[in-house]
């Protein structure tokens, strides 16, 4: 793994290391006209192309909504054509991408993340289209970790990791300038800084009581569903306890032949979706609970939707539930109801 000084010193004294990475690549391409020229080549390798020279500005504020992408690129008449937003291991906003799309009139929404976190965030940005009736068509790979989707007519996200973006920037490096092709090494030492699985530094929110206290409202929402479940659907829960273990909280519950798992999976939730609740459905028989070609083949037309709904875990597959955003408990509570009684109509 490439190391720098620069890497090494953000974990010290920076609190958000994105926005310093954001900044030195603004510094990359505002101060290299041939870095700016790959750049640009390099997100116009998806479904929408940028055939203009861009200006570059970062931390750019709307006087129309909230949005503040990391960086957003004009063309020569002033027109916002690209933006881009990088993420290490913080969520998405609940402006993102939605709000952002809608700020940018034609062009690319670009979101730069560690290479563990492409796919899991990837479909949560789909998702988050999906549940505001956006359209997007065309999605495509171009490669393992460089995706990207049509919306509408004139406009395209996309998602890509550090690694790639300034691995593409170096293949070109004989026509780079000699300091550009230095800096771009510093700025990959750092983003390996922040693309790795290992412990990351505790920052104050994450010890406050208020993250506490939240882990625990999980496990109730979790209670609150399972009683809904019961006396709605007539769910059983004799002779089945709840469990738990260092990654998952778990309650047990019966529906006619079914065994329903209801989740809170924080293993599943840091590799698979950005979401703590999951469900999983087996079959009882007199020995033990099974997950017969019968029940797998109604249940596999979730893993066609974009995003897929249907994951399959070392652990066997799971389906993920959404909680919606600025909602009380029983709304919450309700939603994850409806979600789990939608799956159990298929069956």
């Amino acid at each position: 793994m490439n190391k720098s000084i620069l890497g090494r010193l953000a974990r010290n004294f920076t609190v958000s290391p994105e926005n310093l990475a954001t900044e030195a690549l603004s510094y990359l391409i505002g101060n290299s006209a041939r870095a700016r020229s790959f750049f640009t080549q390099y997100v116009s390798s998806g479904i929408y192309e940028i055939n203009e020279d861009i200006i570059f500005s970062t931390q750019v504020h709307s006087a129309e909504d909230s949005t503040i992408p990391d960086l957003i690129g004009r063309n020569i008449s002033g027109e916002e054509v690209l933006m881009f937003e990088a993420k290490s291991w913080a969520s998405l906003t609940e402006n993102q991408p939605v709000e952002y799309l809608k700020r940018l009139k034609k062009g690319i929404l670009l979101f730069i993340v560690p290479q563990v976190r492409v796919n899991i965030l990837w479909n949560e940005l789909l998702r988050r289209c999906n549940d505001a009736k956006i359209e997007c068509t065309d999605t495509k790979p171009i490669n393992n970790n460089f995706r990207a989707v049509r919306v509408g007519t004139d406009k395209c996200m996309m998602i890509t990791d550090w690694p790639s973006l300034l691995g593409a920037l170096l293949v070109n490096g004989a026509s780079l300038e000699t300091e550009t092709v230095e800096d771009i090494k510093q700025l990959l030492g750092l983003c390996n800084e922040m693309d790795t699985e290992a412990f990351l530094p505790l920052n104050s929110d994450e010890l406050n009581s208020t993250f506490g206290r939240r882990i625990c409202q999980f496990t109730e929402i979790l209670d609150d569903l399972t009683n809904m479940l019961v006396v709605k659907l007539n769910m059983s829960l004799e002779g089945l306890r709840a469990s738990a273990t260092a990654t998952f909280y778990v309650r047990y519950i019966a529906y006619n032949e079914f065994r329903l798992t209801l989740q809170v999976n924080y293993l599943n939730w840091s590799k698979y979706r950005e979401t703590p609740f999951w469900v999983g459905i087996k079959i009882a028989d007199p020995v033990r609970w099974q997950y017969p070609e019968s029940l797998h083949h109604k249940l596999l037309p979730l893993s066609l939707e974009s995003p897929s709904r249907y994951i399959e875990t070392k652990d066997g597959w799971f389906i993920p539930l959404f909680a919606p955003l600025q909602k009380e408990k029983t709304e919450v509570v309700s939603a994850l109801y409806r979600q789990i009684e939608e799956i159990l109509n298929r069956l």
